[in-house]
């Protein structure tokens, strides 16, 4: 028997893998270890949110989730079973309005200092993240000394 991806959130509506249209296509790119890293991610704690989807004629677009989409469709080639996926449904009028909104939940504007880090991850007992590797950390050259962005998704 197969391993299914396990669904550990709820949205407004649940839809097939195969029925979602990436509309970022090529915006971003994913290292074949950032791939492995989220296909471990998904293997342990399945999909613990939402993938973001704008609903037009009839078409299903995702709007955020995209890295998710396609490390789900190989995985589904390598034989696990994808459930239905929550989705959140997003409004725009149009798709240049979808496409303002995939830049819009791209953006970061907050920061954290390493000092911030350190700090949250001790008061919630993460110790098992303190590899900044495994959270897949990067300082930011920014107006901000001592800023990184965690990019963990």
């Amino acid at each position: 028997m197969n391993p299914t991806v396990k669904i550990n959130c709820k949205a407004a509506i649940e839809i097939a893998l195969e029925d979602l249209i990436p509309l970022q296509r090529h915006l971003k790119q994913l290292t074949q270890a950032n791939f492995e890293k989220l296909k471990g991610s998904i293997i342990k704690h399945g999909i613990s949110f939402p993938i973001f989807i704008w609903k037009h004629e009839g078409q299903k677009f995702t709007i955020d989730g995209h890295q998710r989409h396609l490390v789900l469709r190989k995985m589904a080639g390598e034989g696990y079973q994808i459930p239905p996926l929550p989705c959140a449904l997003i409004q725009a009028k149009d798709r240049k309005e979808a496409a303002e909104k995939i830049l819009l939940i791209s953006s970061q504007y907050g920061r954290m200092s390493e000092e911030s880090l350190d700090e949250f991850l001790a008061e919630n007992d993460l110790s098992f993240l303190n590899s900044r590797t495994s959270l897949n950390s990067h300082v930011k050259s920014s107006a901000e000394p001592g800023s990184i962005a965690i990019f963990y998704r």
